[in-house]
């Protein structure tokens, strides 16, 4: 199991990398590593179909995005998931169906939301 703060970390110097800490990228670079590390507290079965909601948005429709991607997807998505993710070990601590249902909404409306 991954450190989440690792795991971000480790998004954060690809962004660096590719440029898009720059003002005029910042926001959405933002954004989208806050998109990415929702992935990290839903289902494994659901992260491809998230990351693909995140990936199509025209948010990061710029060319350096499309190279975050690929390395994404190189290094996460086609590596050992669950070695990244917390869904698991969140849903063990949590009360009642109830709250794994608001967090799971709350995650897709956030999706949604901005794509």
């Amino acid at each position: 199991m991954f450190c989440l703060f690792h795991f971000l970390q480790c998004l954060w110097r690809k962004i660096n990398s590719l440029g898009l800490r720059k003002k005029e990228f910042i926001k959405k670079s933002k954004c989208l590593i806050f998109n990415i590390k929702l992935l990290a507290f839903i289902k494994v079965e659901d992260i491809e179909d998230s990351y693909n909601c995140i990936k199509n948005s025209d948010i990061f429709d710029d060319n350096k995005y499309t190279l975050f991607f690929n390395y994404f997807e190189k290094n996460w998505i086609n590596k050992d998931t669950y070695k990244w993710n917390y869904f698991d070990i969140i849903s063990l601590n949590q009360n009642s169906n109830n709250e794994v249902y608001h967090n799971d909404f709350d995650i897709q409306l956030l999706l949604t939301n901005n794509a």
